[in-house]
């Protein structure tokens, strides 16, 4: 299997933090079990988009450090092969709970798109990214696409920043360079 993402160090309860992508605004980490439990839910949803979010911080040198990725709540919308809305009450309690308890951010969403076949993000997920974005007066969210396949799956994640441009705001996508792939039998 080839691993594309780099062992960053060992933290408090002995968990992985991995680098999974240098760009040009930062880089985005995340704890491995946090990794597997997206790549364990987005295999046991083959045929269904499944889908959730992800809290943690921004370092002042503009990295993204996950620390908690939430799955989809049972009122979760899952589309065979199309969408994913994740059930708006579910995500409001945890990202309340997230943000009292441990000071953490809701800073990305995450969703599978193995029925498209598309690792990189499609139309509708870019304008859904820019309209909560300006809804919620955000300049920069991760968003992380997982797909299935015969060998396991792939993960990759996106790192959109929002700038001014000609008196307006624009998007700006950029992949952060990694993909993970996990194999079904390495979880």
């Amino acid at each position: 299997m080839s691993i594309s993402f780099y062992l960053y160090c060992v933290i408090n309860e002995k968990q992985e933090i991995m680098d999974i992508g240098r760009i040009a605004h930062g880089g985005v980490y995340i704890y491995r079990g946090e990794l597997d439990f997206m790549a364990r839910t987005i295999l046991d949803s083959p045929h269904m988009e499944t889908g959730g979010n992800l809290f943690g911080y921004w370092t002042p040198s503009g990295d993204a450090v996950i620390m908690y990725v939430l799955g989809p709540g049972r009122k979760s919308v899952c589309r065979f092969y199309q969408f994913f809305i994740q059930d708006a009450d579910y995500l409001q309690l945890h990202a309340d709970r997230l943000f009292e308890e441990y000071h953490l951010s809701h800073i990305g969403v995450w969703h599978s798109h193995h029925g498209l076949g598309l690792s990189h993000p499609s139309g509708g997920d870019v304008q859904s990214i820019q309209e909560g974005m300006l809804a919620d007066g955000l300049s920069r969210c991760i968003l992380a696409i997982g797909i299935c396949d015969r060998a396991g799956g792939l993960c990759q994640c996106f790192f959109f920043c929002m700038y001014w441009r000609r008196g307006k705001d624009e998007l700006s996508a950029v992949e952060c360079g990694a993909r993970r792939r996990f194999g079904k039998e390495s979880l």
